[in-house]
């Protein structure tokens, strides 16, 4: 798939040019919790993630008080989060549940598209290589490496007319359905090999073959 995004995205590129990512986006806003001690609200941070479905999966409901230092960034239903730390792990994952009261943590670059992008044509192009190998000379830090918000944001991506970035986010999700069958075809081709090893071995040790 990785292939895939960087051959779609370079002919969008060679066709229509680049933009930086921050004239396609809004601004967001930092929250404080610690404010609400009594509200509940779901805090997003970068164990929330699955970094090969890029799904928030394990988000933690807690109290205002509770809320840790770095639960800070606004974040809502159709927003892209993005791990600044470690970005070559690929922590990114596109808002698509309505949560209760969410919050982000600040290790996240929070993207929130205005109306000249598709959120899922942004976050597909935050999983190429394309995107990696801007951020990647500005990347700091030895024991935890990030970039900043500002570095990302100033990154560029293809100027592509919304029409077109439609017609590319259906043609990845097709793929990318094709792929997850696939994937799952061999590991239940897998699991049934493993089981009729297992069974083979168990009737030779009983003496049956």
């Amino acid at each position: 798939m990785g292939s895939v995004l960087n051959e779609v995205f370079g002919e969008l590129e060679g066709k229509y040019g680049t933009i930086q990512i921050n004239d396609i986006i809004q601004k967001t806003k930092n929250l404080k919790p610690t404010d609400e001690k009594d509200r509940y609200f779901t805090y997003i941070d970068i164990s929330s993630i699955n970094n090969e479905t890029f799904r928030i999966e394990t988000p933690k409901k807690l109290l205002g008080r509770e809320a840790p230092s770095r639960a800070k960034k606004e974040v809502m239903i159709g927003d892209i989060v993005y791990a600044t730390t470690r970005p070559n792990l690929k922590n990114v994952a596109l808002v698509k549940q309505d949560y209760d009261n969410p919050i982000a943590s600040t290790g996240f670059c929070i993207l929130r598209v205005n109306d000249m992008a598709i959120n899922s044509y942004l976050l597909y192009y935050l999983l190429t290589n394309k995107l990696y190998e801007q951020i990647e000379p500005n990347i700091r830090g030895a024991q935890y490496p990030a970039t900043s918000d500002k570095d990302l944001k100033n990154c560029c991506i293809p100027n592509t007319p919304k029409d077109i970035q439609q017609k590319t986010v259906q043609y990845l999700d097709q793929l990318s359905q094709k792929t997850e069958t696939l994937k799952q075809v061999q590991t239940e081709k897998m699991e049934s090999l493993k089981a009729l090893k297992a069974s083979i071995l168990d009737r030779a040790f009983r003496g049956e073959i």
